[in-house]
């Protein structure tokens, strides 16, 4: 008795929509940063040098784009030890 496979999927299409656009809605806040923050820069900076503005906005992003996967490492671990029971 061999049992027929069936494909994971019959809309891959759909499967790969699905993902992408959860992907989109992940990553949703570095874009808006990203696009955003030259027009912020100059407001929440006490310098008058816009290029010295810029940077310290683009820093920022850095730090949060380097914090989230060093945050899942040590939320990820603390789950796997203390997660649902």
């Amino acid at each position: 008795m061999n049992p027929q496979t069936q494909p994971a999927t019959k809309k891959p299409l759909k499967s790969l929509l699905a993902a992408s656009s959860g992907n989109l809605v992940e990553w949703y806040d570095f874009y808006a940063y990203a696009f955003l923050a030259p027009y912020f820069a100059k407001e929440f900076t006490h310098t008058n040098d816009p290029t010295l503005a810029l940077i310290s906005a683009f820093l920022v992003f850095m730090l949060g784009f380097f914090m989230r996967p060093l945050g899942s490492l040590f939320f990820g671990k603390l789950g796997d030890k203390k997660g649902r029971k």
